[in-house]
């Protein structure tokens, strides 16, 4: 056999693999629509009467009552206040399969140096939740879902000095988990996979040990977990991304590799025949 019929047994079976993948169109373009909000949140209330919390679904501050959220103010522990707050708690638009990733969702910690005495935060919920459509064809969500990781925090006691995480001064976000989606599901007969992940960026959530991760939750986790440090007078950004791709089906890998394999059966018979 000559290389240009070996050439022609090897593009019928990518064609055979081509077609068997045009059974089930693939959808080129979703809309999305993603919300963040902060649930379950629970503060330490010392009994300071200059000090309060606020929790709303985009917004956990707490310091100093007559403080300005999510402000950097600079020192100044008996008038300032500490913040976890959602940038863009909300994000719709459209997303190409296979394309590239699109920026969403955004946190922000602003760490304010606060009185010892003053109200903190220690735990919370992050919650997110995704609807996605056909764009096409988007009378009904094709996949709706909700994923909540739980965060503590720890607001450090300003004492200085370095501790296992650094800087005795930086305050500690963890997550128990980290909080990323990956979602697989079935639409029209093609399989997507859809991704909700931290993006690149300047500030990164990072693995903690577990000595760390007990400290941060007061003893209630005991292995290492997800999260960042902010040190004082200073914030800390993170932002999410998503991105939806098509999963060939098993069946069209064993057809590729099934006509691959047939390629290299008949070359090597054909070498055989020659050598005689």
């Amino acid at each position: 056999m000559n290389k240009k019929a070996i050439c022609k047994l090897f593009a019928a079976s990518v064609l055979s693999c081509a077609a068997s993948v045009s059974q089930a169109a693939v959808v080129e373009y979703w809309k999305y629509d993603i919300n963040m909000k902060w649930t379950d949140a629970v503060f330490d209330t010392s009994t300071n009467i200059n000090s309060s919390t606020k929790f709303t679904d985009d917004v956990l501050s707490w310091g100093y009552k007559g403080g300005v959220d999510d402000s950097i103010i600079g020192y100044n522990p008996n008038n300032a206040r500490s913040s976890l707050k959602i940038i863009q708690p909300h994000r719709d638009g459209w997303i190409k399969s296979g394309g590239t990733v699109d920026q969403v969702n955004i946190f922000r910690h602003t760490n304010n140096e606060i009185n010892a005495t003053y109200h903190h935060l220690l735990e919370a919920t992050l919650s997110v939740s995704v609807d996605l459509r056909d764009w096409y064809n988007d009378a009904l969500p094709i996949e709706t879902l909700t994923k909540d990781f739980k965060i503590f925090f720890y607001e450090t006691p300003n004492v200085g000095g370095t501790c296992a995480w650094g800087n005795c001064d930086d305050d500690l976000f963890a997550f128990v988990a980290m909080p990323t989606i990956y979602d697989t599901f079935t639409y029209d007969g093609q399989t997507y996979q859809f991704n909700y992940f931290q993006t690149s960026g300047p500030d990164a959530i990072t693995q903690f040990s577990a000595d760390i991760c007990s400290e941060i939750s007061g003893g209630k986790m005991t292995t290492s977990c997800y999260g960042f440090k902010t040190a004082e007078s200073a914030q800390t950004t993170i932002q999410f991304g998503i991105s939806i791709t098509a999963v060939p089906e098993p069946e069209t890998y064993a057809m590729l590799l099934a006509g691959l394999g047939m390629v290299g059966f008949v070359v090597r018979r054909r070498r055989n025949t020659i050598r005689r």
